[in-house]
């Protein structure tokens, strides 16, 4: 389930309980030049933002609300020391399907193990044998996140963490 979807509303007004995000992307701090700001590595090259920005997963302090080619800002409305340089955050993309399409890998991950590579192969590259590299199978992510995933998309089956795209 993406943003979008996420947005819709049960019978009673609340939120759908009946399905959860599974498709994140992995966004990098890069700066945070103020304490009610941080700026992240990922902006519409890494997520499509036709039916809104994306949503920050693992910080509630904070909120996506302006994008330019390559990096994103979040506007953090309590003063935070979990967003420090160099730490990831799991983004829910604004709309799966053309956020999917800027990628050439699903990274799918299961108890912050990576346990399937599966090569987007629609996306325009006629074999995968052309694709780039795929990233390393099971590795656990939560030790190390960033260091063989910056450039992959990741999906989660269930209590795990999840990577993404072109950061």
């Amino acid at each position: 389930m993406d943003a979008d979807y996420g947005r819709n509303r049960d019978r009673d007004g609340g939120p759908f309980k009946s399905f959860e995000p599974s498709l994140f992307a992995w966004a990098t701090v890069m700066s945070r030049p103020t304490e009610d700001r941080a700026i992240v590595d990922a902006g519409p090259e890494a997520l499509a933002f036709d039916a809104g920005p994306p949503l920050v997963c693992d910080e509630p302090a904070a909120t996506y609300e302006r994008a330019s080619d390559e990096h994103g800002r979040l506007a953090v409305a309590a003063v935070t020391n979990r967003l420090g340089l160099g730490d990831k955050i799991r983004l829910i993309p604004g709309h799966c399907d053309p956020t999917v399409n800027l990628d050439d890998w699903y990274v799918s991950v299961r108890g912050n193990r990576v346990e399937q590579l599966w090569p987007i192969t629609a996306r325009g590259a006629p074999e995968a044998a052309q694709l780039p590299t795929p990233p390393q199978k099971d590795v656990r992510i939560d030790q190390n996140p960033h260091a063989a995933y910056s450039k992959y998309f990741c999906i989660s089956g269930g209590s795990g963490a999840s990577k993404s795209s072109a950061m």
